[in-house]
């Protein structure tokens, strides 16, 4: 519609400079000059408006439906500047990961109905995005994931006693959950997310084995919970910035080892400085693990977890392990302790 407008204008502008002009060249009337210029602004105004109207930018995480006067694109756009048909109407859809909570009344094996609190994660394929909106529209949640949500749950519970929602079967039933929702939902277009499970090895275990290994094996077990928190908030710096805590190490040991060897003072700090960093690297992945735990068990599954940043700086690693611990047990029990 503006790119319309935008013609329309720019072509009356066109025309009243025409006129304004020949006044101004053809009759000598100079009083014409002013309404020349500002119809020559205006027009060129109107054209540069209708030009941008052939692109168009689709943010991070969406993809843009080109609707034609009704006819949908089977070819959606990616993010960044697009170039479009100026006459087009250019939907953008989410495809960023999205949680739907649900508190609902479920029926048990005994015919007994317990109240439940679940969520699913899950996002649009950006492959099937044109074939959501021309099936169901933009609001497709409350079409495909909600009610199928709630039928796929109660479907499930209804084989199970009450007690299989707090006990260690409750993860049996997440995985049900899930592959039901996944077979009721991916072939309409939208994708369900599994939550990752935490490493659980229980921190005093750690502790022998990182005492045993002389911290050997706490490098690869930071390297895993780093990991598993890149899956919960999907920052790759995490994981990279705590692999560079052993790779600094390792390189930091052969520096001082041939900086004893040859008695170079240059290689000694050369080796001492990447000691440092590796020190210092270990200590912004576990703060981002933190954040990353944090966030996840805030937003996302809200048992409100909080990591002491002090023990965090003295512990790292292990009073991460700690925190992980709980979060296995409440998953396996429904207890927080």
């Amino acid at each position: 519609m503006l790119f319309v407008v935008s013609i329309l204008l720019a072509a009356g502008a066109f025309f009243l400079w025409q006129n304004a002009r020949k006044k101004v060249l053809v009759e000598r009337n100079q009083s014409y000059r002013p309404a020349a210029n500002a119809a020559e602004a205006v027009c060129a105004i109107a054209l540069l408006i209708a030009f941008s109207q052939s692109f168009t930018t689709i943010p991070a995480g969406h993809v843009g439906i080109v609707n034609f006067f009704g006819t949908v694109s089977d070819n959606t756009l990616k993010s960044g500047i697009n170039f479009v048909n100026p006459l087009a109407n250019v939907v953008k859809m989410s495809v960023q990961t999205q949680e739907l909570k649900e508190i609902m009344d479920v029926p048990s094996k005994e015919g007994l109905t317990v109240q439940l609190e679940a969520s699913i994660l899950y996002h649009l394929n950006p492959e099937k995005a044109a074939d959501v909106y021309k099936t169901v529209g933009e609001r497709y949640e409350p079409v495909i994931v909600e009610p199928q949500f709630r039928s796929v749950t109660r479907g499930v519970t209804a084989g199970y006693e009450a007690k299989a929602l707090y006990t260690s079967e409750r993860d049996h039933l997440s995985l049900l959950i899930l592959k039901e929702m996944r077979d009721a939902t991916e072939a309409r277009g939208v994708s369900v997310e599994s939550v990752p499970l935490p490493p659980n090895l229980h921190w005093v275990l750690l502790l022998v084995i990182d005492v045993v290994t002389r911290s050997l094996f706490n490098w690869i077990w930071s390297i895993i919970q780093a990991n598993w928190a890149r899956k919960l908030d999907g920052d790759n710096s995490t994981l990279i910035i705590t692999a560079t805590y052993p790779a600094a190490l390792a390189a930091a040991f052969v520096t001082l080892v041939w900086a004893g060897m040859n008695g170079s003072g240059t290689a000694g700090m050369i080796g001492l400085l990447l000691l440092l960093a590796g020190l210092i690297a270990n200590t912004i992945g576990a703060f981002k693990i933190k954040s990353a735990m944090e966030a996840y068990y805030t937003f996302n599954e809200n048992i409100g977890l909080s990591l002491n940043g002090v023990m965090i700086f003295f512990f790292t690693s292990i009073y991460v392990q700690f925190h992980v611990n709980r979060i296995a047990k409440w998953k396996s029990t429904g207890i927080l302790e």
